[in-house]
């Protein structure tokens, strides 16, 4: 069997961004679970820094949402 570079850089390529969306879904499920837990926290100890991370979680949470959903779209092709 012989392989030639040019016919490997497509699979390469699809498994890069296959790993990048495995990764940005990693970090988004970690998102959801810090704003549930900080959501579900007792709200008379719930201080100003709790408020700000949280806005800042749903912020970051709206931002890979749309990230992952542009990267989903077929025929996407990324300029390097």
């Amino acid at each position: 069997m012989h392989l030639r570079a040019e016919e490997l850089a497509p699979l390469v390529a699809r498994a890069e961004r296959i790993g990048n969306r495995l990764v940005a879904g990693l970090i988004f499920a970690a998102f959801i679970l810090g704003i549930g837990e900080l959501t579900a926290a007792d709200r008379r100890h719930l201080q100003t820094w709790q408020n700000n991370l949280l806005a800042t979680g749903v912020g970051a949470l709206g931002a890979m949402g749309g990230y992952l959903a542009w990267t989903s779209r077929p025929g996407l092709r990324i300029r390097r």
